[in-house]
């Protein structure tokens, strides 16, 4: 039995202690409020990803990490195919579809507490370009 055919991901995941605060002042609240401060997440692949860059990654098994510690703008709802919101609260569309204006929701953190920019939006933009 390989290593790489079976390779387990374990990830620590802190969430922000702020939820509470943020549900009080009215924002939505990213995430589930009551789910676990900190632990360790298993997942067990069926082979290795290829890359752990984000913007790089060609295979499915890197795409199974990024989706558990990646966050998106917008997100599509596998039930019903729309877009929701994730990192943004709402998104304008110029009528001639050439320009998208995105409203980060407030309560959107990097898991050391710091919030998320428009910079840090424009940054990931710019590298993936």
């Amino acid at each position: 039995m390989s290593f790489k055919k079976y390779i387990f991901i374990a990830a620590v995941f802190a969430f922000s202690s702020g939820a509470h605060a943020a549900k009080e002042a009215g924002f939505k609240t990213i995430g589930k409020p009551n789910a676990p401060q900190s632990g360790v997440f298993n997942y067990a692949l069926q082979d290795e990803p290829s890359t752990l860059n984000p913007i790089t990654y060609t295979d499915l098994y890197s795409r199974y990490v990024f989706e558990y510690v990646v966050s998106y703008l917008m997100v599509r709802n596998q039930n019903t195919w729309q877009y929701e919101s994730s990192i943004a609260d709402k998104v304008d569309i110029s009528k001639d579809g050439l320009v998208f204006t995105f409203t980060l929701n407030k309560d959107a953190k990097w898991s050391d507490g710091k919030p998320v920019t428009a910079e840090d939006v424009k940054f990931s933009f710019d590298a993936i370009r």
